[in-house]
């Protein structure tokens, strides 16, 4: 490719002159076949990314500075990042895009599970935390305090360690005694 050439047909081309745009597109040809064959986007065939090198090479003409006198360069630059953003763009579509796209019918979305729960599962976990409140009550002060933190408001048991200034391998051992001795209750 011979760059002078190449930006004397860029001048024309901004001038207007078809001919020299015609001429622009066969001297890129072989480095946009190239790329297009080389490159996997989801959702366009060869065909697209070819077109779609050809419409940045447009771009590229019309928005090129003659004064810079790079243009094989910048138009190369310019394709490249061109099908990199559309590689970018497709990854993070989400995979239920086009003719891909789960048609929900009305016999589709009765077989679909629901994110709510049932009313029936609800009640059971509500009764079953009232049995184990019932449970840690019947435990000792300390026990039912450190269940009660590590359980119930979610602490950890290194809050629950410096809240108490109890050393941290005591704390576990607490926990560990209390679960047994909760374990029992149940089990009794």
């Amino acid at each position: 490719m011979n760059f002078n050439y190449i930006e004397t047909l860029v001048t024309k081309a901004k001038n207007g002159d078809v001919a020299a745009k015609e001429i622009i597109f066969k001297e890129f040809r072989p480095m946009i076949l190239n790329l297009s064959k080389r490159t996997f986007v989801h959702g366009y065939d060869f065909s697209d990314i070819e077109h779609e090198c050809y419409a940045t090479l447009l771009k590229c003409i019309k928005i090129y500075d003659l004064d810079k006198k790079r243009f094989v360069a910048y138009a190369t630059m310019a394709i490249k990042n061109n099908i990199n953003y559309l590689i970018k763009k497709t990854c993070n579509r989400s995979s239920c895009e086009g003719s891909e796209a789960l048609i929900l019918t009305g016999t589709l979305e009765h077989v679909l599970p629901s994110n709510t729960e049932l009313i029936d599962e609800q009640v059971i976990d509500s009764i079953l935390a009232k049995s184990l409140y019932k449970y840690i009550n019947k435990l000792t002060p300390q026990h039912k305090d450190i269940l009660n933190f590590t359980l119930i408001n979610n602490g950890s048991l290194k809050e629950y360690s410096k809240t108490n200034n109890i050393n941290y391998p005591t704390t576990v051992n607490i926990k560990n005694r209390a679960l047994k001795q909760l374990r029992k209750e149940i089990l009794a």
